[in-house]
């Protein structure tokens, strides 16, 4: 009787030995995930960045130009940039 217990306890405890490695494999495939979109986020975020830089930079150009009698002349003639 006391044999077939510790049987059944050593099947047991290799199947939670295997579950728990496993689980630690999981583990660290979701921690190099996480690594992985807090890195495409960082990019994406410089991205973004640089672009309203770029777009603040264009309507300030865009407001100077429609300021040159030229360009408000263009525009009052229904001819577009």
């Amino acid at each position: 009787m006391l044999k077939g217990r510790v049987d059944v306890e050593a099947r047991r405890r290799l199947v939670l030995d295997e579950e728990n490695r496993r689980l630690c494999h999981n583990q660290k495939c979701l921690e190099g995930q996480v690594t992985e979109c807090a890195g495409l986020l960082d990019s994406y975020k410089k991205i973004i960045t640089k672009y309203f830089l770029g777009f603040d930079k264009a309507l300030l150009a865009l407001g100077e130009l429609k300021k040159d009698p030229l360009m408000v002349d263009l525009i009052g003639a229904g001819i577009s940039c």
